[in-house]
């Protein structure tokens, strides 16, 4: 669309400012913006300077009231020719920088003409950290002067809103944008949501920031969930140690278990209480495939039944504890990028001993029956021949 420069003024040309709690002062945004960031931020402070450079602190009531003569300048602007004589005026003071606005300082003049002190009027809003400061004489007259300036302590205030123009009423836009295309990754071809060239020109959207917050938010994500998990993933591949291929994996519990073992436990064979239907004695190997979107250190916890072994690209990290410890942080560094990690999980086989019987000796069960009157009385003894032991077995059963 042309632009006309030299048209008439229009609400699109009043621009004001707010101070973000992380970006500091954000400056040259329309009023729909500022509506739409009101909305979401009730009662926030606005900064609207002036077609003459005065700063003004509006709520957004008194924002959407700005008119077009609040941004042409007031003064006289008739040319008087050329004059050779330069106005000198009061020495006074400047304060620049710091992510912030609307600071504002006096110059205290001694009798000799030295600077004593600077008296603060105004202490602006938005900065982040100390601001430069300068004193400035137009006719050169005075110079040495060395000021710094320092970021004082903030308390906390409760604000009051009992009168009537303190309720914002807002003034919302009908959403015109279309949007500016797509992001893709130039490795997988995958999209990454929308493309916003705003976020590089506009000043008041630094785009190290947003990259810094979207890494923040990252890490938040992995303080409430785990980025990756033997449960979140299917592995690429489950082999046994006899080169048999597993299809799929379980998602197994065991009342014998703890939280975690329960959350995230998973297993080549499906669930079964049947003795040997855990395949023990059997190497399995469990591996995965992850892409890591960030440089930095990663923290992985896990437990087995009954051992198990951690691989990171092949290399041996540690040995996974059992199921009745405590998952302990393994801290690994990593690069951006594609991974393997790989689990190694043994089941020990439980040996139970099983009694024989003495060599030359055979087990027998006896029966003995008796019939008519007196039979609980009968016995029947049994005496080697060598005489080396014998017993006497009873009648078990009586007939009447």
């Amino acid at each position: 669309m042309p632009s006309n420069f030299f048209g008439p003024l229009n609400k699109d040309n009043i621009k004001v400012g707010y101070v973000d709690p992380s970006l500091g002062f954000v400056d040259g945004i329309s009023v729909c913006e500022a509506n739409e960031y009101a909305q979401k931020n009730p009662g926030t402070v606005f900064v609207f300077k002036t077609g003459d450079n005065d700063l003004r602190y509006l709520n957004i009531n008194e924002v959407n009231v700005l008119t077009t003569e609040d941004v042409v300048s007031k003064t006289s602007d008739d040319c008087g020719g050329i004059n050779e004589k330069k106005p000198c005026g009061p020495p006074r003071i400047q304060l620049f920088g710091g992510g912030g606005v609307g600071a504002a300082a006096n110059p205290i003049i001694g009798a000799d003409g030295s600077l004593l002190a600077v008296d603060l009027v105004r202490g602006g809003n938005g900065y982040q950290f100390p601001p430069l400061v300068a004193a400035k004489d137009d006719c050169e007259y005075g110079s040495g002067a060395v000021l710094q300036s320092f970021i004082g302590e903030t308390t906390n205030i409760v604000e009051t809103y009992d009168r009537e123009q303190d309720f914002e009423e807002y003034d919302i836009c009908p959403d015109t944008f279309v949007g500016y295309g797509s992001n893709w990754d130039p490795n997988t071809g995958n999209q990454l949501g929308p493309w916003d060239p705003n976020s590089y020109t506009s000043e008041g959207r630094d785009p190290i920031r947003q990259e810094i917050e979207k890494y923040e938010e990252f890490v938040r994500q992995l303080e409430r969930r785990p980025f990756w998990s033997t449960r979140k993933k299917k592995p690429n591949v489950i082999v046994s140690s006899d080169n048999i291929v597993i299809p799929s994996y379980n998602k197994v519990t065991f009342p014998a278990w703890n939280e975690f073992m329960n959350s995230y436990a998973i297993s080549p064979t499906p669930p079964s209480n049947v003795r040997g239907s855990d395949y023990a004695g059997i190497l399995f190997t469990f591996e995965w495939e992850e892409n890591f979107l960030y440089d930095g250190d990663y923290v992985f916890r896990g437990l087995c039944d009954n051992k198990a072994e951690l691989y990171f690209d092949n290399i041996k990290v540690s040995n996974l504890k059992s199921f009745k410890d405590t998952p302990e942080p393994i801290k690994k560094t990593i690069k951006a990028g594609v991974h393997k990690i790989r689990l190694d999980l043994l089941n020990v086989p439980i040996k139970e001993i099983i009694a024989q019987p003495e060599p030359g000796l055979v087990e027998v069960k006896f029966n003995v029956y008796g019939q008519g009157k007196n039979t609980d009385k009968l016995r029947f003894a049994f005496t080697a021949e060598d005489g080396s032991h014998s017993f006497v077995i009873k009648s078990v059963d009586t007939s009447k």
